[in-house]
């Protein structure tokens, strides 16, 4: 009888020590938190997605990541809507299409769950209030002032010639980075300094869909053949400059300029965007002029900061609330500051920083 009575003791502790843990174990799980970003084909989304998902596991947060195939909208907003119905608490979206999701972040807002648009605006819902990005206007602005530089514009009587690129139209990045690269440009072009000898000059003309650089680098070929564009070329036959929004278009526009006849020697002035390594190594090269770098560190530790504060119900750290319409709101904005990244300064931001082996550069 004892013995049945120490064993069943034994066995009541061992049942109340388990109901314990396993209460203990739901009060500590874990927030659930969710990345929706645009591709993993293209390096700078593949290592943004990792890098965040990591640093938000680092903050105790379960996360699921999900990447939109090759620029898939149709897949993101599935993806989304999966996040929504497995429990997730804070929604960080860099959107494929910013005009597909008024219907799925309906859910969202129903189940209360804060929507972050990161980098890429979410557009025409009140359901994503908060957008973490760079100052994409600014980007632009240094874009166009780089070639107006180069091409040393505001001193110059002789006709320089140039080719317009821009980014994807259901991107409303796009209309950031062309206006304020146009507010520099375009006066040089009514006045007749630069010259556009495709003609192609509005935004839909020189839009680049999935911001694919293989689109580019058909685009620039055709350009190439029907202007006559010729390697050292005289006046006719010659480009000073071509406007690229970002890398990955602007390395498919150096492809395109390499297997023409071009080299670093004769290739325009070209402009990117990023920070991508294929265009660091350009710019070592020779073969790109420039590249905003959109430091990865910058823009996720903002975002951990703000989903931190979604969490716990705190007043979310804000620097602009007026410059960013979706269409249905006025965007509670933290706008991060950009670097402009030449041969002048590669090394030291890419190379002496440790983000890139110089040995990887040749």
């Amino acid at each position: 009888m004892l013995t049945i009575r120490k064993n069943l003791k034994f066995f009541v502790c061992a049942i109340s020590v388990f109901t314990n843990l396993f209460f203990c174990s739901i009060a500590v799980a874990a927030e659930k938190i969710g990345i929706a970003f645009p591709t993993q084909n293209q390096e700078r989304w593949y290592k943004e997605g990792f890098h965040l998902s990591n640093l938000l596991k680092k903050e105790g947060y379960d996360v699921e990541l999900y990447f939109g195939g090759d620029n898939d909208a149709d897949l993101q907003v599935r993806q989304v809507g999966r996040m929504i119905n497995s429990g997730c608490k804070v929604l960080i979206i860099s959107a494929i299409d910013g005009d597909s999701f008024s219907e799925v972040l309906k859910e969202a807002k129903k189940k209360h769950i804060p929507v972050i648009s990161y980098d890429h605006l979410i557009m025409n819902t009140d359901a994503a209030e908060y957008y973490v990005t760079f100052d994409n206007y600014a980007v632009g602005l240094a874009q166009g002032h780089f070639i107006e530089k180069k091409l040393n514009l505001q001193n110059t009587s002789e006709n320089k010639y140039i080719e317009l690129f821009t980014g994807s139209l259901d991107d409303n990045n796009t209309n950031f980075f062309w206006k304020g690269a146009m507010s520099v440009l375009n006066p040089y072009i009514q006045n007749g300094t630069l010259i556009v000898k495709s003609g192609e000059k509005s935004i839909d003309k020189c839009a680049t869909q999935g911001w694919d650089r293989e689109i580019a680098m058909k685009r620039m070929e055709s350009l190439i053949n029907s202007q006559g564009y010729l390697p050292g070329g005289s006046k006719g036959s010659r480009i000073d400059a071509v406007l690229s929004p970002n890398d990955s278009i602007g390395n498919g526009i150096i492809r395109a300029f390499e297997n023409a006849g071009f080299t670093e020697k004769n290739i325009p002035v070209i402009t990117g965007q990023d920070g991508e390594l294929e265009a660091v190594k350009n710019i070592h090269k020779g073969l790109l002029g420039m590249t905003i770098f959109k430091d990865a560190n910058i823009l996720c530790d903002r975002v951990i900061r703000m989903t931190n504060q979604l969490i716990k119900h705190q007043d979310v750290e804000i620097n602009d609330i007026e410059t960013y319409n979706n269409g249905k709101i006025l965007e509670k904005t933290f706008m991060c500051e950009v670097t402009v990244v030449d041969k002048s300064n590669y090394k030291k931001v890419f190379v002496d920083s440790g983000l890139i082996d110089e040995k990887n550069l040749d």
